[in-house]
């Protein structure tokens, strides 16, 4: 897809008092949503599964969010990783909607973090990979590290009565579920497929654990 493909309008809206949501379009009061638009040219790096891409505002080095597809108008909200010129390819490490995607504008609601009337205030990403919604306390609502995709970041971790699973992505072109996971178990660690570290060139910070699409 070249980069001067014509845009589709995606909007993110961060739903401080209401909830918290990914969608394409929506009638929500300005005062309750920080908006972000996907549009304009492509990232120039190499990014996993040689998708296309566009950064959002929201970065804390190594760590940038970011709307990606890699098949034509189905985009995915996802946390990139990596630095030039510590890595020659950034990697996907948390999704918000994977399995369903956003094309153009039309009102479906992708994904949502279900903290309506829990006093949210404010959305940050930690330098550790974290995005959270907290309140005016600073304590957290919500975190993404609560809900992974198929990476563990370092400090990130299965546990009891929390996050429980990894799961696989299909293939690199198709961006939904796979057919491995990796879960938690209270009395043992029971493996539905091997565990993969993909520690590669990266420096502990930026070291990371993967269910991948093949099992691996």
């Amino acid at each position: 897809m070249s980069s001067k493909t014509s845009f589709s309008v995606l909007l993110l809206s961060f739903f401080l008092v209401l909830s918290f949501s990914f969608i394409t379009q929506a009638d929500v009061p300005v005062s309750d949503t920080f908006t972000y638009v996907n549009e304009g040219e492509f990232g120039p790096h190499v990014v996993e599964y040689d998708g296309n891409y566009r950064v959002l505002s929201i970065f804390n080095s190594p760590f940038q969010l970011c709307f990606y597809n890699t098949t034509p108008n189905a985009f995915t909200l996802a946390l990139r990783m990596g630095t030039l010129p510590s890595e020659s390819l950034f990697r996907w490490v948390w999704e918000a909607n994977r399995g369903n995607p956003v094309g153009d504008a039309d009102g479906h609601v992708a994904w949502q973090t279900n903290t309506a009337n829990k006093g949210v205030v404010g959305f940050k990403l930690l330098p550790n990979g974290n995005m959270v919604l907290y309140d005016a306390k600073g304590n957290f609502k919500w975190q993404s590290f609560d809900h992974p995709t198929d990476t563990l970041l370092v400090s990130q971790a299965l546990r009891v009565k929390g996050p429980t699973k990894l799961v696989s992505r299909l293939s690199d072109k198709v961006n939904s579920d796979g057919a491995y996971s990796l879960y938690w178990s209270p009395t043992h660690w029971p493996f539905t497929t091997k565990l993969a570290a993909h520690q590669g060139p990266f420096s502990t910070t930026l070291a990371l654990v993967r269910s991948a699409a093949h099992g691996n």
